[in-house]
């Protein structure tokens, strides 16, 4: 008979709700068991049991606010590290988090990071006129210039008053802490699985200055002579980004005006659209020479490379 008593099974049942709401102490026996595992030479356990602890570990900031008891709130914080940028929103209802949004977006360089104006976007995104706001306090991890200003928007905008605060000590300190630290987490994640393999290994095989965190690729095509158009196309943060997908319609008929074209209009945008690490076009030397001239006189900073076919008895291969 394998059963047990009452008392036993409601003593374990009383260990385990009490590492539940003391993580550290889960991961301690956990740690203890990967020990023994490991000791054993039982590596495959003993990995698994290092997987549950990291996991455990990446949700103990959603625990520890879970059963913190709180009014209505929302939380938001931003992270930049290693030219990403993390965004993090905590909605919080009865002392329970009810939604939590993320976001992970590839900065090019400093300039792009406005602490400001990326909170005043992130908010009003999630603020607009068809999206009920709940509560009437918003917590942010850190001060930023228009903030009442942004009180006063969205105030109007809901027609009651709505305070956005930066809290200095407490609980709601310790909270907005967590979220920046949920926000980095997010980073670290990211580079963690993804790595930036391929992107560390085009850096160094082709000497570029940039890593390649955002690239365009362009190229060029026509039906009959007619219809032509340019496209250009995103790679950002490793993966394809649509949103940034464009299309040229083109005045130009040969190769090389077209390629030009393209570059120009893209290039003139720089100011509103910031430019990528990395230009990627399909073409030989003369658009690759042509590519590295516009980019000169633009001032920006971007690496180009250029893929042209093989040519062998007058035929592309």
């Amino acid at each position: 008979d394998k059963r047990i008593s009452r008392e036993k099974y409601l003593e374990i049942l009383d260990e385990a709700m009490h590492a539940l709401l003391n993580p550290s102490i889960l991961i301690k026996n956990l740690e203890k068991q990967m020990l023994v595992l490991a000791q054993n030479e039982n590596y495959e356990e003993a990995a698994k049991v290092r997987d549950q602890i990291v996991t455990i570990k990446d949700l103990e900031v959603k625990v520890e606010i879970d059963i913190a008891k709180l009014e209505d709130f929302e939380v938001f914080a931003l992270a930049f590290k290693n030219s990403m940028l993390s965004t993090l929103r905590f909605v919080v209802q009865n002392g329970k988090i009810i939604s939590v949004n993320s976001k992970i977006t590839s900065i090019k360089n400093d300039i792009q990071w406005d602490k400001n104006e990326i909170y005043k976007q992130l908010i009003l995104e999630n603020f607009s006129m068809d999206i009920p706001l709940l509560a009437n306090v918003i917590y942010v991890y850190e001060e930023f210039e228009d903030r009442v200003l942004l009180e006063e928007i969205l105030s109007q905008r809901f027609d009651k008053k709505i305070s956005i605060k930066i809290p200095k000590i407490g609980e709601k300190r310790r909270i907005c802490d967590l979220a920046f630290q949920n926000a980095l987490l997010n980073i670290e994640k990211e580079q963690k699985n993804h790595g930036f393999t391929i992107q560390k290994e085009l850096k160094s095989y082709f000497g570029l200055e940039n890593l390649p965190n955002d690239i365009e690729i362009f190229d060029n095509s026509h039906l009959q002579g007619v219809a032509n158009v340019g496209a250009m196309v995103t790679y950002s943060a490793n993966s394809w980004d649509k949103s940034k997908y464009r299309k040229f319609h083109l005045k130009h008929k040969n190769d090389y005006d077209q390629m030009r074209e393209v570059l120009m209009r893209r290039a003139l945008d720089f100011d509103k659209i910031p430019p990528p690490d990395l230009w990627l076009i399909d073409g030989g030397k003369a658009l690759l020479d042509l590519a590295k001239e516009i980019i000169v006189s633009s001032g920006a900073n971007v690496d180009i490379l250029a893929i042209s076919k093989e040519k062998i008895d007058a035929k592309a291969h």
